[in-house]
């Protein structure tokens, strides 16, 4: 019995290389692999940051106290440090985001577990471990102004407002225009011209 044991541990190097020589062979590579990953991670960190700066909610929204716009994300969190990254990198700059409406905001990211207060969020980004129940936690938000958004298929089906698709290296997103104008959102003609905006009813996602 020992005696196969010891083989066993002595062919184990053996296998791990005949594996990765064959995937040489076929064109995988575990490092090009990481930075494609790491790549569409990035891209999309990227638009959700940017989102903040072609949507303007009511006034009522922010306070003479408080002018921040909350970007939130709903349990798991699919961009790692990115999106932290490009917070930082933008304070350092210049501190803080100019909106339509001339007033000085400051983006913060928040994390939730549980949405407590539905206007805490400005943007809700909703990952893949919630797809489930995409449908009861829109409902929740039903009556305020938070810009939904998620990466997954069925997302806009479920009553969400933006879906982020990422196809051959690129970022296309999908909006539910009449959703987010019910909500009270006003949505740049500029983010709407890179958009496919999806005829739903809104009547029809409550």
């Amino acid at each position: 019995m020992k005696t196969s044991i010891k083989r066993s541990s002595r062919f184990l190097p053996l296998c791990f290389l005949i594996a990765v020589i064959f995937m040489g062979f076929i064109g995988f590579s575990p490092d090009k692999l990481f930075a494609e990953e790491k790549s569409t991670i990035r891209t999309k960190a990227s638009f959700f940051y940017h989102h903040s700066k072609f949507v303007v909610w009511p006034e009522d929204r922010f306070s003479e106290r408080n002018l921040s716009i909350n970007l939130c994300i709903f349990e798991e969190d699919p961009f790692g440090k990115e999106l932290d990254l490009m917070i930082q990198s933008r304070t350092k700059r210049e501190n803080f985001i100019e909106k339509a409406s001339h007033l000085h905001k400051k983006l913060i990211i928040r994390r939730l577990v549980k949405i407590e207060n539905k206007n805490d969020c400005h943007l809700l980004f909703i990952g893949a471990s919630e797809r489930k129940f995409f449908g009861k936690i829109l409902k929740e938000l039903n009556g305020s102004s938070v810009l939904t958004l998620s990466d997954q298929t069925e997302f806009i089906q479920s009553g969400g407002m933006v879906y982020l698709a990422h196809d051959q290296e690129k970022v296309r997103f999908e909006i539910n225009l009449d959703l987010a104008q019910k909500a009270g959102l006003k949505i740049s003609s500029k983010f709407l011209r890179l958009a496919k905006v999806v005829s739903l009813q809104a009547s029809n996602r409550q």
